[in-house]
């Protein structure tokens, strides 16, 4: 109980000591220790920094404005921490700017001005308007995910079209007709809008599980947007459960039926897959301990479908790893054959969120407290 107290009493201090020396950090006051590049599309979905763990994130200026109250901070490995800043868009960024992070080292908290680290980010290329879109698409998925917090789950489809859609036209009616010629750039941006829209470009391949350029765009899209609002709300991935369906068309399987995952970096040779029958909608977590008869063979469009199902939650779950080190609940299905002529349409993924809890997850280093 002794020894308790005094780690309590000694953490204590600590945060006591860090708080002091963050109020005595001005802009301008320390010199750069360090300077990168990014573009601002990687600060507003977030991006990580490499830093050793006796730092503790203090500060945070962008052209000299203070703006620590916008970036959130979650220290996904010892060295590493994953930095969003909110409402980017609101600053008017422009190239060239700057985003100023300051650290405090806990190892020299006893000293007066020494022990501060500061990290200068340039903004490297602003793409107008494609970046503007890019804020649009981030802030509706923050604005609409607090609206599914039921005991349903919501399509990513839904998700986004509440709003979006509109959003994005109203903000290209602003726009000069040589600002508008820009919109063709803007090819990552109008992935969400083609999904919306029911584009079959997001369509698999026939006979294939393997995931398209594109269906891997439209997925790091999601998961950088969902992981952006966790990072505003100080919620856990644990909160959420995102359930994959996988759909074929109504023609005959006719591949070869091998399931071959060496050339996949996220699917490893212990991952097995549980064979599923069609006819019942029963979701299976990626995170089943135990599969005494795994998937070996696709057979037909049923196994097919578990196995499109099953890629893109390895995906998943291989993306929000990389931004938080922690697990999230990714749920996979196969749903068989989709009737009609729409083949390229019909063979593809569908993905539902639920948000299981509305508890937020106090961080004892936020906005620099």
């Amino acid at each position: 109980m002794r020894t308790f107290l005094k780690i309590l009493i000694c953490q204590l201090l600590v945060t006591n000591l860090i708080s002091q020396k963050c109020e005595k950090v001005a802009f301008d006051k320390f010199k750069i220790n360090r300077t990168l590049n990014l573009e601002s599309q990687k600060i507003i979905s977030g991006f990580t920094l490499s830093i050793a763990e006796r730092f503790n994130f203090c500060k945070a200026f962008y052209n000299g404005q203070e703006i620590t109250n916008q970036v959130y901070d979650s220290r996904v490995y010892h060295d590493n921490i994953e930095f969003n800043v909110r409402n980017l868009n609101k600053l008017n960024v422009r190239a060239n700017d700057s985003l100023d992070l300051y650290f405090v080292d806990e190892r020299k908290l006893i000293l007066d001005i020494s022990g501060i680290k500061r990290v200068r980010i340039n903004v490297d290329k602003i793409e107008e308007p494609c970046d503007t879109i890019s804020y649009i698409i981030y802030d509706n998925i923050k604005d609409n995910i607090e609206d599914i917090i039921t005991k349903e789950s919501v399509s990513i489809k839904q998700l986004y079209s509440l709003t979006l859609e509109n959003e994005i036209e109203e903000y290209i009616q602003t726009l000069s007709q040589e600002e508008r010629s820009l919109i063709a750039e803007c090819t990552d941006e109008y992935f969400i809008l083609d999904f919306v829209d029911d584009d079959n470009e997001f369509g698999f391949s026939e006979n294939e599980y393997d995931l398209t350029d594109k269906i891997r765009s439209f997925l790091d899209i999601i998961a950088s947007s969902i992981n952006f609002h966790i990072a505003q709300q100080e919620w856990s991935l644990t909160d959420f459960r995102i359930l994959i369906t996988g759909f074929a068309d109504e023609r005959t399987y006719t591949g070869d039926g091998k399931l071959n995952f060496n050339n996949i970096k996220y699917i490893g040779t212990n991952d097995l897959i549980l064979p599923q029958n069609c006819n019942r909608k029963t979701f299976i977590s990626i995170s089943t301990p135990k599969i005494i008869n795994p998937l070996r063979r696709i057979k037909d469009n049923c196994d097919l479908t578990v196995v499109r199902a099953f890629n893109a939650a390895k995906y998943f779950e291989y993306k929000f790893g990389q931004f938080r080190g922690e697990k999230i609940d990714i749920l996979y299905n196969g749903e068989g054959e989709l009737t009609g002529s729409n083949y390229q349409g019909n063979r593809k993924i569908d993905i539902h969120l639920e948000l299981k809890s509305i508890s937020k997850r106090a961080s004892s280093n936020n906005n620099g407290n």
